[in-house]
């Protein structure tokens, strides 16, 4: 339950401010820290900043358009995540709807505020979009800056089939609580 395993390291931590990583980083640009969490500091409405994340083994996929064909639970997760960011360039700095734990930075406040992750129905895929959203609901923005770069190698970590299964368990659920929220975004 990776969830429930960012929620324990947070809520035993003394940060005023974390940041979530999915995978195993290969290089961070060098001012990564600054690039997320001047916006969190200097603008009260922003919630949550995320970074640009670039895998060294595969090519990066487009979300410019969604794969009407593609069913799957981390197809969804990453479309959701993706989409704003893509359609936009992302190369540029701007306001996206969703963000996932791939590269995030959230202050404790605002994490408390919003009761943590939902890890009991949101165990691994689906728990930051669903804290994403409810920032959004409590009236918080996202930034994305592409200035804060993060380089990994997706050869590490959980392979697809086991991804899967486990973010098939979540969509449901993260569908039948925001399909309402997501039917208005972008």
């Amino acid at each position: 339950n990776r969830s429930e395993l960012f929620h324990k390291q947070i809520v035993e931590s003394t940060g005023e401010y974390f940041v979530l990583i999915r995978e195993e980083p290969v290089n961070f640009s060098s001012n990564w820290v600054e690039e997320l969490m001047a916006p969190l500091q200097q603008q009260d409405e922003i919630g949550l900043a995320c970074g640009r994340v670039v895998r060294q083994s595969v090519n990066e996929q487009s979300f410019l358009l969604p794969d009407l064909t593609n069913n799957s639970a981390t197809y969804l997760a990453d479309f959701l995540t993706s989409c704003t960011k893509h359609l936009n360039g992302l190369h540029c700095p701007q306001l996206v709807s969703v963000c996932n734990e791939e590269f995030c930075m959230i202050g404790r406040k605002l994490y408390e505020q919003l009761g943590g992750f939902d890890y009991e129905l949101f165990p691994d895929r689906f728990a930051m979009l669903d804290l994403a959203l409810r920032a959004g609901e409590a009236g918080y923005k996202i930034f994305y800056s592409p200035f804060a770069l993060l380089t990994v190698d997706s050869k590490n970590g959980m392979n697809q089939g086991e991804r899967e299964k486990r973010a098939d368990l979540e969509k449901k659920a993260f569908q039948h609580r925001w399909g309402s929220v997501l039917e208005r975004l972008d």
